[in-house]
């Protein structure tokens, strides 16, 4: 467990701090570690739920003076001191303890680095704001952090993990990430440290990296991502043939004890089971994507499977199993209506499924037709006529049955026509559904 081993990682540093002493607690969804000393309180925090739209945080906090209602955000406290630190004081999609651990590393090296500094300059009260509380209101850090401190959080984690041009500087695009900034900043919704941040670059031509590539989850997950696509790709082939044999070896099965009895069936080609397999292939991939990727992806499996957990928590593995649960509903009903409309015939008589419900067969007796159209167009619902020839059959009675979509022309003639001769039912040929219609 992440926990756990945080746990370990802060006691071991505890013990190694002359005049800490370390707490462990919970502080709503997150595992918080403080360390006191005389005039500052150290927090590491770890979150395993989502901080924004991180999942598996770390960053610290800092409180001058020991005021528990004011704490500062390490590039906070950076930019107020006016020190030229840059590198990232925040971790986001920690999906090992390896990667955990090299971020502890990380993170309490630059802290140990300036603690000295912040703490002389809060016994000196130069940091006033942390004395006086409304001078932190101003219009910048309201813009910035809101009133929320779970919100001001995720503002400052936002803009040093998720922010694009922060992203870019930690996919090692200095250039990018540079030039970003400084649209930001011409468009005036740039903050302090992103201006600093850009200068800062500007000095270095953009070669700066903010953190240890054993700690740079955000590069990890792209070179996973560029892996992940081909495993997609695989496992949806695999799912999508699955699903398709499965269907067609159902309709075989349907039409076997469905038409058992009669002479001839006009059903849906075998080939629609590929259509109606795409929707559960397409979520039944994004469901199973786990098996799938530990399963295809050789040596890269654990790392794709840990970084898929990171990133989509339960709440995002529920809903994929929603989506697939409902995309099987769907996919069964459009077999049952699609092969419900199978058109039976017998020697004497043929069977549809009701206008209304696949459910409800009506049947129609050879010796009550009257007239078998042949209709060589038909209208769209736009008025578009459509050079498609089909049969229609009508009774005595005033019925009509379309076999338009049930039967093409060439089986009605094969399979159909040669029925109704003993009948002697003529044959009307017809230019189009409207002809009919008008009669």
């Amino acid at each position: 467990m992440l926990e756990n081993a945080f746990q370990r990682l802060c006691e071991a540093y505890a013990a190694k701090q002359q005049g800490f002493d370390g707490l462990l607690s919970r502080k709503g969804p997150a595992l918080v570690f403080g360390l006191e000393r005389r005039v500052i309180l150290l927090e590491l925090v770890f979150r395993r739920s989502a901080l924004g739209q991180l999942q598996n945080t770390l960053y610290a906090r800092v409180y001058p003076n020991k005021n528990e209602e004011i704490y500062y955000l390490p590039p906070e406290l950076f930019l107020e001191l006016g020190i030229e630190e840059y590198r990232s004081c925040f971790f986001g999609q920690i999906e090992s303890e390896e990667r955990l651990e090299a971020c502890f590393s990380q993170l309490t090296k630059i802290l140990e680095q300036w603690l000295g500094p912040v703490e002389a300059a809060a016994e000196a009260g130069e940091i006033p704001l942390s004395l006086e509380p409304e001078k932190r209101d101003t219009p910048e850090r309201r813009a910035l952090f809101g009133t929320n401190p779970e919100l001001r959080d995720s503002a400052v984690l936002y803009s040093y993990t998720l922010d694009p041009a922060y992203r870019a500087l930690l996919l090692g695009d200095g250039g990018k990430a540079l030039g970003l900034l400084e649209k930001k900043k011409r468009k005036g919704k740039s903050w302090a440290f992103q201006d600093r941040l850009a200068r800062y670059l500007e000095s270095r031509g953009g070669d700066f990296s903010p953190m240890p590539d054993s700690c740079n989850a955000v590069r990890a997950e792209a070179e996973l991502k560029r892996k992940f696509l081909p495993v997609y790709g695989a496992g949806f082939v695999l799912v999508f043939v699955a699903f398709s044999g499965g269907l067609i070896l159902l309709r075989g099965l349907f039409l076997r004890f469905f038409t058992e009895g009669c002479a001839a069936s006009f059903s849906a080609p075998w080939y629609t089971a590929f259509l109606l397999a795409g929707l559960p292939a397409m979520f039944g991939t994004i469901a199973l994507r786990r098996p799938l990727a530990r399963r295809i992806s050789g040596k890269y499996g654990p790392a794709l499977d840990r970084l898929d957990r990171v990133k989509n928590g339960w709440g995002t593995q529920a809903l994929a199993a929603a989506a697939f649960t409902v995309s099987l509903v769907v996919t069964v009903m459009m077999f049952v209506r699609l092969y419900g409309e199978t058109v039976r015939i017998y020697e004497d008589r043929l069977d549809h499924a009701a206008v209304d419900s696949v459910l409800r067969r009506e049947e129609i007796a050879f010796a009550d037709i009257e007239a078998v159209c042949r209709v060589r167009a038909r209208y769209n619902v736009y008025g578009d006529r459509l050079e498609r020839g089909s049969y229609v059959l009508v009774t005595g009675d005033g019925r009509r049955f379309d076999l338009d979509g049930s039967a093409s022309e060439a089986q009605c003639e094969e399979i159909l026509l040669p029925l109704l001769e003993p009948y002697r039912i003529p044959v009307t040929e017809l230019d189009t559904i409207r002809d009919l219609d008008a009669k």
